[in-house]
């Protein structure tokens, strides 16, 4: 890339150990995405309108098209000297590039970035991640950023809104070796997060987790799940948790002995609040951040299964993989039999606001699960369920009488209380999906379910599927 103001030149070549085996540095895609990144620099940067810049490559032939002349010019008629201009700024220009192909969140070009109205005919070809990858050594070497440095070699800044896409995708891929370090299991990588990257993983190569904090047993159904599933991944040798008592920034590396590693590191301000990512991808960076992981892990200790064990609390996690199931299977599978196989029932409440909306046959399934002996004349049972706007608008029963209609059979007494919305209702409506079941010798069991009832299924043959993976959680409250 030559710069023709001045003689003076800005070559590409970089570090041999800094990798670029992903980056054309030829061919028309990549000359063109970097012209018109540097002329919308160039504009910002001598503040002119970006109508009045234009630019264009040319290859050189002895180099075989590696290096190329990038000229740029301005619209003015009769000149107006921003070549002169740019010259005297070119190497903020260059650093105002890498800013705006980097931090732009779109696909491959966008308006905000390299796209303009003039070069309609060239979308197709624009490639802001080619010009990252190019101009990223260039930029570390003219202004080296002493905080990326600090964490690992090659490093760059991303935007949390970039990362926030980024991660369902790193999540999906990750493979061989992959550490993190967190203070607490939370957002971002909440239990789905970290559910994909096992999964991904396998047991061939368990994910390493450390943790400051471990979810501590509490009145909270989340953290109940979390518990549970994370000891069933001890037990089945997907996943390696250890808990130090040092503190360090959220941190996470994934597949670092593959191709697509990366390694990443969450940025807080002093009010605790995440401002940025860092982010590496070369060989010699992720190794870095890995073997920081690595150190961390000498000092902590293994946590067993059985530290996160409640006697008091069953997780049971329903997948597609279940296959067809009789009434007396599903109970099984649900843990609905250990809890019906007590005393009487004296009062059964279920909540669930979506029962039997959008073709979700709910109550049948419901009354299918509670039919049985331990049901009698004297047993109460109340369904609370929710209209909708538009029920309410027209006064529409009809849900709560198709409801009644499915329960009608069960022995005892039934009550189907709706409640409207979005009118306020003193008690405050229940939200959650849950089934309260009071026995005669006076145990009580709450059942909640994530996804209420619509994740089951009945076939015509009268057995019942999974037609989604949710959970379950059952607590024995006395």
């Amino acid at each position: 890339m030559i710069h023709l103001d001045g003689g003076r030149e800005i070559h590409s070549d970089t570090d041999s150990d800094v990798e670029q085996t992903n980056t054309p540095s030829s061919g028309a895609a990549f000359w063109r995405s970097l012209t018109y990144a540097l002329l919308a620099a160039a504009a910002q940067i001598i503040d002119v309108p970006r109508s009045e810049l234009d630019g264009l490559f040319r290859p050189l032939e002895e180099s075989n098209a590696e290096t190329a002349e990038i000229i740029i010019y301005d619209n003015v008629p009769g000149g107006a000297g921003y070549s002169k201009r740019i010259a005297n700024h070119f190497s903020e220009i260059l650093q105002r590039a890498y800013q705006l192909v980097e931090s732009c969140s779109c696909g491959s070009s966008c308006y905000d970035c390299l796209r303009t109205y003039t070069n309609q005919i060239f979308h197709h070809e624009l490639d802001r991640h080619l010009v990252s990858t190019f101009l990223r050594p260039i930029v570390e070497r003219l202004k080296p950023d002493e905080l990326l440095q600090s964490f690992a070699p090659d490093a760059n800044r991303v935007s949390l809104s970039r990362m926030a896409s980024d991660l369902e995708r790193y999540s999906t891929m990750a493979g061989a070796n992959t550490i993190g370090y967190l203070p607490r299991i939370t957002d971002p990588f909440t239990l789905q997060r970290l559910t994909q990257i096992v999964e991904t993983s396998g047991s061939s190569t368990p994910l390493e987790l450390i943790v400051s904090y471990l979810p501590e047993q509490e009145n909270n159904d989340q953290v109940r799940v979390l518990r549970k599933r994370l000891s069933q991944w001890i037990d089945q040798g997907l996943l390696v948790l250890y808990r130090t008592k040092e503190n360090h920034s959220l941190t996470f590396c994934f597949s670092s002995q593959l191709p697509h590693r990366t390694a990443l590191q969450l940025q807080i301000n002093n009010n605790g609040e995440p401002t940025e990512w860092f982010q590496t991808r070369s060989e010699r960076g992720v190794n870095q951040v890995f073997q920081d992981l690595k150190s961390l892990e000498t000092n902590a200790i293994v946590v067993q299964a059985s530290t996160l064990e409640d006697s008091d609390t069953v997780v049971i996690f329903p997948t597609p993989s279940w296959g067809s199931l009789t009434l007396e299977q599903l109970r099984k599978e649900l843990g609905l039999a250990q809890v019906l196989r007590g005393s009487q029932i004296k009062k059964i409440v279920y909540s669930d606001r979506y029962l039997n909306q959008q073709n979700q046959p709910g109550a049948e399934i419901l009354a299918d699960l509670l039919q049985g002996m331990w049901l009698n004349d004297d047993s109460q049972l109340t369904i609370h369920i929710q209209q909708s706007k538009e029920e309410y608008d027209r006064r529409d029963t009809q849900r709560r009488i198709d409801i009644g209609r499915f329960l009608s059979n069960l022995p005892g007494k039934v009550k189907v209380e709706m409640r409207p919305y979005p009118k306020r209702c003193q008690p405050p409506f229940p939200h959650r999906r849950e089934l309260t079941i009071e026995f005669q010798s006076n145990s009580t069991y709450r059942i909640l379910f994530d996804k209420g009832l619509d994740f089951l299924k009945k076939d015509s043959d009268g057995k019942y599927r999974i037609e989604e993976t949710t959970y379950i959680v059952i607590v024995k409250l006395a």
